[in-house]
């Protein structure tokens, strides 16, 4: 299974020098509620993780068992709200966070892991409980992806395509 499931800009400037505002929102299995991590359009590198309703657009308090962890430099260092009362996280590029849940307790394992944020140019966002739908959709891609290079090889040993969308092409029929 693949855990990529997004990016978002950090720090990107459009034409006019202004920051670009980014965002990105993921939904989990069998989870009441969606993460959704924006820039902040006055900081460079800064972003904000907070909480969605699992069907709306509206924010919720950190759900219980929510714990953010900066493992840039295997700290891991559980970090607290940005301010007391804050229902979001601040974190700074280009440092990569785990988020982990655990409703029963606060222990971060690999088993609770559901969200990481990891930097590079961007921050690429990996979502380890995707939904049965997502799921189905990157499978589809990828059996796609996987029969055009199959296509593509057969047609470069043999000089024929593999499918019939390309077999009405041949010229043989008229010089004669």
């Amino acid at each position: 299974m693949y855990n990529r499931a997004g990016r978002i800009n950090v720090g990107k400037r459009d034409k006019e020098g202004d920051l670009k505002n980014d965002y990105n929102i993921q939904k989990f299995k069998d989870l009441p509620f969606r993460i959704k991590v924006e820039t902040l359009p006055t900081e460079e590198n800064l972003a904000r993780i907070f909480f969605l309703k699992k069907d709306k657009e509206e924010e919720i308090p950190i759900p219980d068992g929510i714990t953010c962890v900066d493992v840039t430099f295997k700290n891991n260092i559980a970090k607290d709200p940005v301010v007391y009362g804050a229902n979001w996280f601040l974190v700074t590029h280009p440092y990569k966070y785990n988020i982990y849940y655990n409703p029963e307790n606060k222990k971060c394992t690999r088993k609770n892991k559901i969200y990481s944020l990891n930097p590079g140019k961007d921050y690429t966002i990996y979502n380890y409980r995707k939904t049965d739908e997502v799921l189905e959709d990157e499978e589809c891609k990828r059996m796609i992806r996987k029969s055009k290079m199959l296509d593509e090889s057969i047609k470069s040993i043999t000089g024929l395509p593999l499918s019939d969308g390309e077999m009405g092409d041949d010229d043989d029929e008229s010089d004669e």
